[in-house]
């Protein structure tokens, strides 16, 4: 499951309702991975990332149980940023990857 938004801040209800809908509304039958990415045009792409990092971990309800709480994974692209959970839904993993790509 695979959900891209635009966003140039972060805009909480915007993000909420895009991650709501590749977690519960297209997914019925329980996909194990799910892909959220934030195509990003602010001006400040690390402060757009660490705003929505924040939001993701410390405000955000997730549907399932979050069993590996949300975490920065480290990669080589500067102009990006990944980030992943471990949710449970019906006794099965689902990881949860959130990618921001800063765009011009």
């Amino acid at each position: 499951m695979i959900e891209g938004l635009k966003v140039d801040s972060v805009n909480r209800s915007y993000i909420q309702t895009h991650i709501d809908k590749v977690l519960v509304n297209y997914d019925p039958v329980g996909c194990l991975y799910a892909y959220v990415i934030f195509y990003v045009t602010s001006k400040s792409f690390s402060e757009f990332w660490r705003k929505c990092e924040d939001f993701i971990k410390n405000e955000y309800e997730f549907p399932y149980v979050v069993k590996k709480p949300l975490y920065e994974v480290n990669h080589m692209y500067t102009e990006s940023r990944h980030a992943k959970v471990v949710l449970e839904r019906n006794g099965k993993e689902t990881m949860v990857h959130f990618y921001a790509l800063a765009i011009k």
